[in-house]
């Protein structure tokens, strides 16, 4: 069975789509991995190793109270015109 042209576009096209798909998922990938530094070898962990490293881990609380408005540290003088 001989596919005539307009199909052949057509599968072409449904190619080129699915692989641009495959593409993007990968590089979404790369990159959250990038962002959070974890590579495949380090996201082997256990439970256990999970557990362990989660009770070790300690926060302390916070001395201060964040303001509740930014306050800038640097001032700039008005140019004149304004």
């Amino acid at each position: 069975m001989e596919l005539n042209r307009n199909q052949s576009i057509k599968l072409l096209s449904a190619v080129i789509a699915a692989s641009a798909i495959v593409v993007t998922g990968v590089l979404a990938v790369a990159l959250a991995q990038e962002r959070t530094g974890t590579s495949v070898e380090s996201m082997s962990q256990t439970v256990a190793q999970t557990v362990t490293q989660s009770a070790a881990t300690t926060t302390t609380e916070p001395t201060k109270i964040p303001a509740p408005m930014a306050h800038p540290t640097l001032k700039a003088d008005r140019p004149r015109g304004f």
